[in-house]
């Protein structure tokens, strides 16, 4: 079993660490978020960026980072859980 190692998260345990963000993209939470990883690394942006940032990421290099609230919204929302 391997261990990945989150790297520090500035915005404290608002932000859900790197290994969750991933496994919640895979599981296809794909909503823009003001705080996103990118080679995981964590990068904040404003909201008026975060729209137009996420329509130009066609790569799908973007790893959202979402507070836990809103990916618990999201479970109930888009998954019925």
């Amino acid at each position: 079993m391997t261990h990945t190692q989150n790297p520090p998260n500035p915005m404290g345990n608002r932000i859900v660490p790197f290994n969750i963000a991933l496994s919640l993209k895979k599981l296809g939470f794909k909503e823009p978020c003001t705080s996103f990883y990118l080679k995981g690394k964590l990068i904040t942006i404003t909201e008026d960026t975060c729209n137009i940032l996420w329509s130009l990421d066609t790569e799908n290099r973007f790893v959202s980072a979402p507070s836990y609230l809103q990916a618990l919204r999201w479970f109930r929302r888009d998954k019925q859980i």
